[in-house]
């Protein structure tokens, strides 16, 4: 299995996880640090990787802020690097977590009902 697609399968488990994790526990910011902290850390070496991989350099000082602010800048280094063949797989990425997420929340809180 390529690399790019075991990401991808991990990012939206992760989501998946998330979503679960906040309907069945009871909130702990403690937790929710951790999954945040542990998806900015994936996505910030996915993004060095990939601009590795594609022959450009990404300065170590901006790293650390692609880990923090990964939301927003891992779609707009996938549109300027790929164009509008990164637009369309950002908004297909953003649909699916949106979608990934809501299905296992109404899933869990159908399975827990009273």
């Amino acid at each position: 299995m390529r690399a790019s697609r075991l990401w991808g399968l991990s990012y939206y488990g992760f989501f998946a996880l998330s979503a679960a994790a906040q309907l069945i526990l009871d909130y702990h910011a403690g937790l929710f640090l951790i999954l945040n902290t542990a998806v900015g850390l994936a996505s910030a070496m996915w993004l060095v990787w990939d601009a590795k991989y594609k022959g450009r350099f990404v300065p170590h000082i901006i790293q650390p802020a692609v880990m923090g602010f990964w939301i927003f800048v891992l779609p707009v280094y996938v549109i300027a690097t790929r164009g509008w063949r990164g637009a369309r797989l950002a908004l297909l990425h953003g649909f699916l977590t949106f979608l990934v997420s809501g299905l296992v929340s109404f899933l869990i809180a159908f399975a827990f009902r009273s």
